[in-house]
């Protein structure tokens, strides 16, 4: 598997909103909307387009109403249609789409500045089952509640994982900057894996 990028180290206390365990995540990156600051990576050849992994923790820093966020995204920079984003929508609910086709935004939205969320988008448009081809964990559970579904179709490549450029931090358009924390942020190329990839559950 590849990994994208992971960003580990400085102290900073983290548990699932409202959860009886906690423990440290260190070293998180500080995204500042106003400085216009994000990560971007061009990968010199392409990785599996059709499986693929992404999770980090993050905490919003502020909320603007009518605003889109970007987390992390990839497009073809000489044809933007080949794209792919993971946003906060202008409504706060996480948002996955990619060529005016996948359209999938949950029902709970984000606006807790003091909680510090997990997520995990595992991707295998190849699985037959619809549903299960873009699946997305929250703080440990699968998201099942859609305000809007649109799945991928069976097989098809996505924008992730292309030759082209990926960006974390904004929209992979160059606009609509992420404002809070990121840490532990990871890719894996070529498996769909779930939350209990990236951690564990304690519920004591």
């Amino acid at each position: 598997c590849q990994l994208l990028m992971s960003i580990i180290g400085n102290n900073l206390l983290a548990g699932s909103s409202g959860g009886a365990a906690s423990y440290e995540i260190q070293r998180s990156l500080r995204f500042n909307e106003d400085d216009d600051a994000f990560l971007t990576r061009t990968p010199s050849s392409a990785g599996d387009r059709t499986e693929w992994t992404w999770s980090a923790w993050f905490k919003r820093g502020s909320i603007e109403p009518a605003s889109t966020r970007g987390l992390f995204g990839s497009y073809t920079a000489s044809n933007n249609t080949d794209y792919l984003e993971i946003t906060f929508a202008s409504d706060n609910r996480l948002l996955i789409q990619a060529n005016s086709i996948v359209h999938l935004k949950t029902e709970q939205v984000f606006r807790d500045l003091s909680a510090w969320y997990h997520v995990v988008i595992a991707v295998d448009t190849s699985n037959s089952t619809p549903d299960d081809r873009i699946k997305i964990y929250v703080n440990g559970q699968q998201v099942t509640d859609f305000n809007t579904r649109n799945n991928p179709g069976s097989g098809v490549n996505l924008a992730i994982n292309q030759a082209g450029l990926h960006r974390l931090g904004i929209r992979p358009t160059g606009s609509d900057d992420f404002d809070g924390y990121l840490a532990e942020v990871n890719f894996i190329d070529g498996t769909a894996e779930n939350q209990h990839a990236f951690g564990e559950t304690d519920s004591a």
